[in-house]
């Protein structure tokens, strides 16, 4: 009976090893100059999966790739959402908390290009956060407007894009955004 105790408290503990988080506690790391998120603008090293990130006022961070799961996003500066390097709309930002502080704002870079795929217009770039709690505060903003669809340029032979897109004489003015 002693013995199977022994063993049971081997395999208790071999479990409990396998299973919980060995990893170091989350830190917190601050954007402190222009720059992808990827680049080494960080001042606690590149975010981590549940690390609390934020980006300061006057500071600009794009986004080309999707973030880690992260502990909490605060934004007192800008971020863009930018897909132009083949990522497109599939770029999220995740976080438990989500804050966007007065003066901090959210847009992504204009929709050149799209794909025609069955008929279906779609775009390059987007806005995609992930969060269970999203705060936006009183002059903070997430600003998608002008980054639509290109419409028909008059002194252009080529026509607008997206849905809408207009040609020739038409002078359409692109697809409408969402």
């Amino acid at each position: 009976m002693k013995k199977m105790g022994r063993i049971g408290w081997v395999l208790f503990l071999a479990l409990a090893w396998a299973v919980l988080p060995l990893g170091a506690d989350a830190k917190t790391t601050t954007a402190t100059s222009n720059g992808n998120w990827t680049d080494a603008i960080w001042d606690s090293g590149a975010p981590i999966a549940g690390d609390h990130v934020a980006i300061g006022a006057g500071v600009t961070v794009t986004l080309t790739n999707s973030t880690p799961a992260l502990g909490s996003f605060t934004n007192s500066g800008a971020l863009v959402f930018n897909g132009d390097s083949g990522f497109g709309t599939n770029i999220a930002l995740s976080a438990t908390n989500c804050t966007i502080l007065s003066g901090g704002s959210i847009t992504h870079a204009t929709n050149m290009t799209a794909i025609a795929t069955a008929g279906v217009w779609i775009p390059s770039n987007r806005v995609w956060i992930a969060c269970s709690n999203f705060l936006l505060a009183t002059n903070a903003s997430i600003n998608v407007n002008g980054r639509g669809y290109r419409g028909w340029a008059p002194a252009s032979s080529s026509p607008g894009r997206g849905p809408g897109a207009g040609q020739g004489s038409t002078r359409g003015g692109g697809g409408g955004y969402g």
